[in-house]
C-alpha cells in the first residue's frame, strides 16, 4: 500500500527551483552573447575603415613619388577640406569597386600640410567617418618628396 513513500526522485519544488536558477543564469549569457556579436561587428567596420585609409595614403603616396605637385593640386595645403569632396569621393569609389563595404556611408576627409620647415616634407591625415559621422578613424603619414633624389631612395 504505501508505494510511493519508498520511491525516490524530484518534487516539484525541486524540479521549479532548478528551473529558476537556470532561468536566471542563461539570461546573462544570452545578453552576453549578443553583445559580443555587436562588438564584433563594430571591430570589423573599424578595421575596414583603417584599411580602406591606409589604402588611400598609399595611393597618395605611389602619385606623388612620381609627380610631387599631385599633393596641391588635387588636396588644398590649408586643413578646410571642403574643396576635396570631389577628388575624395572618387578615391572612395575606386576602393569601393576593389571590395565590399560593410557599411555604405564612408566617407574620406584627407588633410594635407606642411610638415615642420622642409618644403619637401608634407603631413597626411586621412580621416574615414561612418554612420553619419559619429564613427570615424584617421590615419596619419609624413610624405617626402624624393624627385630630385640622386640616391634613387
Amino acid at each position: 500500500m504505501n508505494k510511493f513513500k519508498e520511491s525516490s526522485g524530484f518534487t516539484l519544488i525541486e524540479i521549479i527551483v532548478v528551473i529558476a536558477i537556470i532561468g536566471i543564469g542563461i539570461v546573462p549569457m544570452l545578453n552576453y552573447f549578443t553583445n559580443s556579436i555587436y562588438h564584433i561587428q563594430e571591430t570589423e567596420i573599424r578595421s575596414q575603415a583603417v584599411t580602406i585609409a591606409g589604402d588611400v595614403i598609399e595611393f597618395i603616396k605611389q602619385e606623388s613619388s612620381t609627380n610631387w605637385g599631385y599633393l596641391n593640386t588635387n588636396f588644398n595645403n590649408n586643413n578646410d577640406s571642403s574643396d576635396n569632396g570631389s577628388k575624395e569621393e572618387e578615391l572612395l569609389d575606386n576602393i569601393k569597386n576593389d571590395s565590399d563595404f560593410l557599411v555604405n556611408d564612408f566617407v574620406l576627409d584627407i588633410r594635407i600640410s606642411d610638415f615642420g620647415s622642409s618644403e619637401k616634407m608634407q603631413k597626411v591625415i586621412v580621416e574615414i567617418s561612418w554612420d553619419s559621422a559619429n564613427k570615424s578613424e584617421e590615419v596619419i603619414t609624413v610624405i617626402r618628396n624624393k624627385e630630385g633624389d640622386s640616391s634613387g631612395s
